[in-house]
């Protein structure tokens, strides 16, 4: 199956294909850098140890076949190492194979992978061509599309980065069987966003098959994939550098993109730091009158349901919420020195604000905390 993503001035497709990564399809570059035919090509793939073992032999023959050369660059496994040293340590070796402006890199993994890869691409002599095989289901269903780029700094998530789209992006299911429990289920979280922001119809699916899905059945996999990928990719068309309706897709992630750093991103996964900053936005909105209980109680057992955490740890409770609010101030979605917020009206319907202060926002976590 193939989904557009109908981004000027350049579309780019999805290709959604279960048992697809032993073939070649993939290896359509369709970007504005160049169109690549030429036999024994360079190729270059980044991914991680872990990944590279599972995948990436498949991968490499399915260039080959095409006339590909393939080199293979590794970089450490974690948020942590998204930092100014991994790339700068890819540009020296991308220099160092004597890659150019026409050489294709494959982003092969989750997330993080994805994140430095199309940074790389994106400033590597001003752009080279990009290709997203996306190995979790977080970056099948949402970081691989919509061309952010990002690296982290010791102040916050995702703080130096760029808008750059890949020419092609080809998702594989199957890839999602040899994910951890914990690594599925955290990307579950971003199937509930897409819900809560856009679709009463897939939230109230994903309420009904919750057993299907933990179970991972093929069918009910590739609706949700396939539902997630086409919501984000209409936002993300009407709106591809977040300057107005694309910044709904920050449910959650405000808060969750704080607690990931204010923990080292050590004690969650991204998923998990979004369920609890989805479960927080909603309570937030009931207390202030913004949504009605019922609705935030759809949200966090819809969570809950799926294994995602909604709470705080006893270890946890303590947080400093100040420093929490500290470090939101610097997030990259602030305006005018304000946060932005986006909190639930109804299922499938969200808001964005900058009402809420420090006072308000901390009020309502210590009440939380202390319920």
């Amino acid at each position: 199956m193939r989904i557009l993503i109908d981004v000027k001035p350049q579309p780019y497709p999805v290709y959604l294909a279960r048992g697809g990564i032993r073939n070649s399809e993939f290896i359509r570059f369709r970007g504005t850098q160049s169109t690549i035919r030429t036999p024994h090509s360079k190729s270059v793939i980044i991914t991680n140890r872990k990944i590279f073992r599972l995948y990436g032999k498949r991968v490499s023959r399915s260039l080959k076949k095409k006339g590909f050369q393939v080199e293979v660059l590794l970089i450490p496994d974690g948020e942590r190492f998204k930092n100014q040293k991994t790339v700068t340590s890819l540009y020296t070796r991308l220099l160092s194979l004597k890659v150019d402006r026409q050489t294709p890199i494959i982003a092969l993994g989750g997330g993080v992978v994805g994140d430095i890869t199309g940074f790389v691409t994106a400033t590597y002599m001003r752009g080279v061509p990009l290709i997203h095989i996306p190995t979790t289901l977080i970056a099948q269903i949402d970081s691989s599309i919509g061309g952010k780029t990002g690296i982290n700094l010791p102040q916050g998530k995702n703080l130096v980065g760029s808008f750059y789209h890949p020419s092609g992006i080809f998702v594989d299911p199957d890839l999602l069987k040899t994910l951890s429990k914990r690594a599925f289920i955290s990307g579950l979280a971003e199937v509930v966003k897409y819900g809560c922001i856009a679709s009463p119809g897939l939230f109230q699916y994903l309420e009904r098959n919750v057993e299907g899905i933990l179970k991972r059945k093929p069918k009910v996999l590739e609706r949700i994939i396939l539902e997630s990928i086409q919501i984000k990719g209409r936002i993300v068309a009407k709106d591809p550098t977040e300057r107005n309706l694309r910044r709904i897709l920050n449910f959650g992630h405000t808060i969750g993109h704080g607690l990931e750093t204010l923990s080292g991103y050590r004690r969650f996964s991204h998923g998990e730091a979004v369920a609890i900053g989805m479960t927080w936005a909603s309570q937030i909105a009931v207390r202030l009158g913004y949504c009605t209980t019922r609705t935030e109680n759809r949200i966090v057992s819809l969570l809950r349901s799926l294994g995602l955490p909604t709470i705080l740890d006893s270890r946890l409770t303590r947080l400093d919420l100040r420093r929490l609010w500290q470090i939101l101030e610097h997030d990259k979605k602030v305006r005018g020195g304000r946060v932005h917020f986006v909190l639930p009206k109804r299922i499938g319907q969200v808001f964005i604000t900058d009402q809420i202060d420090r006072k308000t926002f901390i009020k309502a976590l210590k009440l939380e905390a202390e319920s």
